[in-house]
């Protein structure tokens, strides 16, 4: 909870790389987390890292597949969208 509210404040601060590290601990303790998920994948792609945020957009939709959960789509306000997944 404490490494998400990092994450959060980074994001409000325009810290792109310090909210990633802290979504990335977050994510490793549960990679199934489908808002921190979304959150780095916005903060990649708004710091301009559209080839890492489509890889971990990919990644959150298999991880969303292994549970039967529909995905949410690629976050509305990054520049790019992602490609499908396979």
């Amino acid at each position: 909870a404490v490494a998400h509210a990092l994450a959060r404040q980074a994001v409000s601060r325009s810290d792109p790389d310090t909210a990633v590290r802290y979504l990335l601990r977050v994510l490793e303790m549960d990679r199934f987390d489908e808002g921190a998920n979304l959150e780095l994948v916005g903060a990649l792609s708004e710091s301009g890292r559209h080839g890492e945020a489509q890889r971990h957009y990919l990644a959150y939709r298999r991880g969303m597949d292994e549970l039967g959960v529909e995905p949410r789509p690629f976050p509305a306000g990054s520049r790019r969208r992602a490609a499908p997944a396979r």
